[in-house]
């Protein structure tokens, strides 16, 4: 029985891990705004001016996350540093958010101290 119990454990917390992306999508500090990613889009990007404050936040493929490319992608800004990150709503000012993969873990952790005792 324990068996069946751990199985049915891990397929649910690894069957979460497979949801779309999502990320804050904010431009210029709007309070909340949440976006769930395309399917091209792997990333999620944090661009802020060099006193920290948050320009833009949004969905965007990993392979446009380099100085270049968004300086192409957002010409209206000049003197930026940017954050690209791939786990959920991991683009905000303070870590709000647990990785889903960070969260597996944890649950097959507790599931096997659970059976062990």
């Amino acid at each position: 029985m324990k068996n069946v119990v751990i199985c049915i454990v891990l397929c649910v917390s690894f069957f979460s891990v497979g949801f779309a992306l999502q990320c804050y999508s904010c431009q210029e500090s709007v309070a909340s705004c949440m976006q769930t990613c395309g399917n091209m889009e792997d990333s999620c990007l944090k661009l802020s001016d060099k006193g920290g404050n948050v320009l833009r936040q949004q969905c965007i493929r990993y392979l446009d996350c380099d100085f270049t490319r968004l300086n192409q992608l957002f010409p209206g800004y000049s003197n930026f540093k940017f954050h690209c990150c791939n786990t959920n709503l991991c683009n905000s000012g303070t870590v709000t958010a647990m990785s889903k993969s960070l969260l597996s873990l944890i649950t097959v952790l507790t599931v096997f101290w659970m059976y062990l005792m």
